[in-house]
């Protein structure tokens, strides 16, 4: 048997009611004993516990993983402690049965996955944060690098992508994301969004670099809009937000929203470039923490047979 599914483990899909949890817990098992891939056919698969794979597992995925639970909710992929290398994960799907974004709840998290260029991740909906690429570590830093991900929809999801660090010198550098939608449809809660979010926590490292976004539309038209009494509306949401990270580049990305103040906010950061092929603005803001200028590129500024022109960035404020 080269791999295992959830039916062969008794579980039952498209059914609300059926608590997968322990077929899902008995399917990881199996295949962790067996060296082989785990494999979710196609269908809804109802759970109400979070998803923990270990490494060295991979990923087959043709059905969606649905969390019935709020406080306990995601995908899990790999050790806080221990890296994880070279396995393919096809197909990610999961969904929040009910959208909620007033808990720490976590689509996919990716915990110092390296060297791993198989990664296909389908849809992440309803969660505060869609995907998250953590660098961790308990006994020593651990990283998360040089990996390929290419995205489908991130929709629904208060932050659409995290990189994250929350120990020093575990660094999330060198990964590639291709493509992918990052949206809100008007169902979601009315509440500011972020499209890509750099961050770190407690003394975690702040030098996320070499980080490489291609083809990105970020679409946050439905978060939270304030409207003056001239009726012109404006929207909080941040397409890319930057609380740290150094030398990384955003490339032909659309951002959609309405009429917004702030495409790129740097805090901790700098010496990043980032070209919007479609935005209704050109705006970089900096707070007085950022480090050297970055660079913000629009459609306008690229002319046919020259090289791009560099665009000032905004006063620091």
């Amino acid at each position: 048997m080269n791999n295992i599914d959830l039916v062969n483990r008794g579980g039952k899909r498209n059914n609300p009611l059926f608590d997968n949890a322990d077929t899902i817990d008995r399917t990881i098992s199996f295949a962790i004993a067996n060296k082989v891939p785990i494999v979710i056919p196609q269908g809804d698969w109802y759970t109400s516990r979070k998803t923990i794979v270990p490494t060295k597992v991979s990923i087959r995925s043709y059905g969606i993983l649905i969390y019935t639970n709020l406080s306990n909710s995601g995908l899990v992929i790999g050790s806080e402690d221990e890296a994880n290398y070279d396995v393919d994960l096809k197909g990610l799907r999961v969904r929040q049965q009910d959208i909620n974004w007033t808990n720490s709840s976590i689509g996919i998290e990716l915990l110092n996955l390296s060297t791993c260029c198989n990664i296909n991740i389908h849809n992440i909906q309803g969660f505060k944060i869609g995907l998250q690429c953590h660098a961790s570590g308990v006994t020593k830093p651990r990283s998360c690098m040089y990996n390929t991900l290419t995205l489908g929809s991130l929709i629904n999801n208060q932050i659409g992508i995290n990189l994250h660090s929350s120990m020093e010198s575990s660094s999330p550098n060198s990964n590639v994301f291709t493509g992918g939608r990052i949206g809100l449809w008007s169902n979601c809660p009315k509440m500011e969004a972020t499209g890509v979010l750099f961050s770190s926590s407690g003394d975690g490292y702040k030098g996320h670099n070499n980080n490489v976004f291609i083809g990105q539309s970020i679409e946050l038209n439905h978060s939270l809009i304030k409207e003056d009494q001239n009726l012109n509306k404006t929207n909080n949401s941040i397409p890319i937000k930057m609380n740290c990270g150094t030398r990384n580049r955003f490339i032909g990305v659309r951002h959609e929203t309405h009429n917004t103040d702030i495409d790129v906010y740097e805090d901790e950061a700098g010496m990043n470039e980032y070209e919007f092929l479609w935005a209704q603005k050109k705006n970089l803001v900096r707070t007085t923490k950022s480090i050297k200028s970055s660079i913000i590129i629009s459609a306008e500024d690229i002319k046919p047979g020259n090289k791009k022109v560099s665009v000032a960035p905004s006063p620091r404020v």
